[in-house]
């Protein structure tokens, strides 16, 4: 499994984006972890709240979910397991805002991927993709591209985008906020996660290659990505 990423704040004046990319080899193999999180820019402490909701995702991973892979536990369980520590976060980024006064928010778009299986939760614009011999997105927008309908710690709780699948072949998954699928194309995000060319350090210049893209065409919103290419 190879994997890259890329973080780049652009020409915002903080970063709200999080990133979470962990790897673990467990007896039922390497398990891998990836999320982006994007706080809502047009509320308060976008950064607080993407990066408390990554460190609760990366505490799930090694408390709840590695135990359950390794009991063989069904879609089902993990599926609950995963509603459950998300409401937990949202309920808790709106206990923070309630005594500040203020109202947070963020994006989560989490990818599992144990074995020959993977495992996707999403609520917000940030997208999944997952390309073969061409590109499918994974993903459903929450938002029309300038309103964001949801999002976790704002507003009324709904229940998270749910995927889960087998990986067939060489496959690439790309996980990426809205300032960074919305600055490239489908072919360049094509080429960014493409599973059949080269080894891991090719994969991390194709990310900072995009970047690179990215600020040429003026970078007005942060931008985050990770890859995760399964062989």
């Amino acid at each position: 499994m190879k994997t890259a990423y890329l973080w780049e704040q652009g020409e915002c004046e903080t970063n709200e984006d999080s990133l979470v990319l962990q790897q673990v080899e467990t007896r039922v193999g390497m398990i891998t972890l990836a999320a982006v999180l994007d706080g809502i820019g047009g509320l308060k402490e976008g950064e607080t709240a993407s990066g408390y909701a990554a460190e609760m995702l990366i505490v799930w991973f090694y408390k709840e979910y590695i135990p359950m892979a390794q009991k063989h536990k069904s879609s089902r369980k993990i599926y609950k397991s995963i509603l459950k520590m998300l409401y937990e976060i949202d309920e808790k980024l709106k206990e923070y805002g309630k005594k500040k006064k203020i109202r947070l928010g963020t994006t989560i778009t989490m990818l599992i991927v144990s074995g020959k299986k993977y495992y996707m939760i999403h609520v917000g614009d940030s997208r999944a993709y997952k390309v073969k011999r061409k590109i499918t997105v994974l993903t459903t927008d929450d938002g029309n591209g300038k309103v964001l309908h949801r999002c976790i710690g704002a507003g009324k709780w709904q229940i998270p985008h749910w995927k889960t699948g087998r990986i067939k072949g060489k496959t690439g998954f790309l996980l990426c906020t809205d300032g960074f699928y919305k600055k490239l194309s489908s072919e360049e995000i094509f080429v960014i996660a493409c599973p059949f060319r080269g080894e891991e350090k090719l994969l991390q210049k194709r990310m900072k290659e995009a970047g690179e893209q990215i600020k040429k065409r003026r970078m007005q919103d942060n931008a985050s990505a990770i890859c995760v290419c399964v062989e």
